[in-house]
């Protein structure tokens, strides 16, 4: 009987079910794992994004004749530059319309609060899709204000692990801009035969995947946020530069799921 395929498959089963069983019993232990997977994790993608942005340059320098090392002096000598100046062009304004904002805080609270009762109690009057429409409006209000009550508390808790990532990004930016070339080889060259080229030619396509979304990402989102500043000032919208930027670092993030939005759907 132990030979019979489906003794084998029923067994297999079960020792399928007691290890997850006894893993989920377990697996709070590996939360220290977890956490530093987190926090390696950030810095390494911001770290990949900024190489993926200077590693144009790089190549046209080395095409050129620079050595390895004066590329990479340059590229981050440039790019503190460039970062030195957009703080002190934008860095200013920026903050000057922040505090104006914090200023206003209450004032536009106050607004927002009258339009709300104010619709709140005309519900009556408002046609039935517009009814819906608030009652989704509100709850979903309150959903924010207890999910940015407790993204507030996280932000707080969470600045020793951003002076961390802060610390790691320039690290593993330079190590990608001096050793890109030997990380494939390093995986590939494990293998042999089919395997080793079938490994090398997906981990290139991934390189240049990830080479051509996160440039084309970048250049959209620049071009979006130059152009709708320039809109924002055509028409003297308060808070301008700072919705521009927003609206950079917004657009950089292409698709926002949420769980309710699935749950909707289904």
């Amino acid at each position: 009987m132990t030979r019979k395929l489906w003794f084998q498959i029923g067994i297999g089963l079960l020792i399928t079910l007691l290890i997850i069983k006894y893993f989920m019993e377990i697996y709070h232990i590996f939360d220290p794992i977890i956490i530093i997977f987190k926090t390696i994790m950030i810095p390494l993608l911001l770290g990949g994004v900024l190489y993926y942005i200077t590693e144009p340059l790089q190549r046209i320098l080395e095409k050129r004749g620079m050595p390895r090392w004066g590329s990479l002096s340059t590229i981050v000598l440039l790019l503190a530059g460039v970062l030195t100046t957009v703080f002190l062009l934008i860095g200013t304004p920026i903050a000057n319309q922040v505090n104006r904002l914090v200023d206003n805080a209450p004032n536009i609270a106050s607004q927002i609060e009258q339009a709300i009762n104010y619709v709140l109690e005309n519900r009556e009057i408002l046609p039935p899709q517009v009814e819906e429409f608030v009652t989704s409006i509100t709850s979903s209000i309150q959903n924010i204000a207890i999910t940015s009550s407790r993204y507030f508390v996280n932000f707080v808790s969470g600045a020793v692990s951003v002076t961390f990532t802060l610390i790691l990004v320039p690290f593993f930016f330079i190590f990608m801009l001096k050793d890109h070339e030997k990380f494939a080889p390093q995986i590939y060259d494990i293998f042999s035969g089919s395997t080793r080229s079938w490994i090398k030619k997906t981990l290139e396509d991934i390189d240049k995947v990830l080479r051509s979304y996160v440039q084309g990402q970048v250049l959209v989102s620049f071009l979006l946020a130059t152009m709708m500043l320039i809109g924002y000032l055509i028409i003297q919208l308060e808070y301008s530069l700072l919705l521009a930027v927003f609206a950079f670092f917004m657009n950089m993030i292409p698709f926002i799921v949420s769980p309710n939005s699935k749950n909707k759907r289904t």
